[in-house]
């Protein structure tokens, strides 16, 4: 499937209160094409490092379209969030958790369902955080090449083995940014080989500067205590997992690790894309991907909404 702009959406942007006095920009979809008699949970996207909002653009077009109210946050320091230069690289885990709760709470306080998280890589990681306490506010939870419970630390071999010298200057250095910090890394780091040079030009534009070293090392290692989401029968029997089968920052070993973590939850690989599943060119296989999993593990007694 080739890479198509026809769903990129015409969404509202807001910007709703979370705690310390930061105001988060939150983009807005509202499903058409919405089947009678079926009330579909909103989605709200959460995303991970460099990236904001503006990452899930093609998501939010694509399922609006099947009926689905969606929302992509923008974390503290990202995008058009409140940014606050001296804190922004020292925000912890636990405050983009608090971001998270506050989007959560603003959908349901404005009447939808409890909201399906859907948390890309270092937004996965905040994901299984908010869900050690609030697995009760959400309907379920979609992992995207997400970091696994034990930690970041797992990826390394993968790292040093396709770009060593890159990685190893970046994390002695604490500065990871410069590993993308060129189109061409940034391509190596995120996208396949085939990714279109005037997109690629477009979103590494995009891309933030800032990077948050406390959050990177408080998800090194093991940061999830996975006993209270282990405990949580039904929302462990709708979460889904989804990786790429190019991503070379978390590979599939470390999806399979991720599984594993949760009760052997089964990974769906999807083939030729890499880290940014979300802006791949095969973004949208994985947004298919995405539905068929809610679907059967949410809405079997309904028929096919796609």
């Amino acid at each position: 499937m080739s890479y198509s702009t026809k769903y990129l959406p015409t969404y509202k942007t807001i910007f709703i209160d979370s705690t310390d006095n930061t105001q988060l920009e939150l983009l807005c979809n509202i499903g058409t094409n919405k089947i009678q008699h079926i009330k579909l949970p909103p989605l709200l996207f959460v995303h991970g490092s460099y990236h904001a909002a503006w990452c899930w653009e093609n998501f939010l077009g694509w399922f609006s379209g099947r009926g689905f109210d969606c929302f992509a946050l923008s974390l503290r320091g990202h995008g058009e969030s409140t940014k606050l230069p001296r804190k922004d690289s020292t925000w912890t885990l636990e405050h983009y958790v608090e971001d998270v709760s506050s989007a959560v709470e603003f959908l349901i306080a404005n009447g939808l369902s409890k909201p399906i998280i859907i948390g890309h890589a270092m937004g996965g990681a905040i994901c299984q955080k908010y869900l050690e306490n609030s697995s009760d506010r959400v309907t379920s939870c979609v992992l995207l090449c997400s970091i696994p419970p034990t930690g970041s630390i797992y990826s390394f071999p993968n790292w040093f083995s396709s770009v060593s010298l890159t990685t190893l200057s970046a994390l002695l250095l604490q500065n990871p940014y410069f590993l993308i910090s060129t189109p061409e890394r940034a391509r190596k780091a995120y996208f396949s080989s085939n990714f279109p040079k005037d997109l690629l030009d477009q979103y590494h534009s995009k891309f933030e500067r800032t990077f948050n070293t406390k959050v990177n090392l408080q998800t090194l290692t093991t940061f999830i205590d996975t006993k209270k989401i282990l405990n949580q029968k039904k929302l462990l029997k709708s979460m889904i997992i989804i990786g790429g089968e190019k991503d070379c920052i978390i590979p599939v070993d470390v999806l399979d690790k991720l599984g594993k973590s949760y009760g052997g939850i089964k990974v769906d690989i999807v083939r030729d894309v890499a880290h940014d599943v979300m802006l791949e060119v095969k973004w949208e296989d994985v947004a298919i991907v995405i539905l068929k999993r809610i679907q059967e593990k949410l809405f079997e007694q309904f028929a096919k909404i796609y």
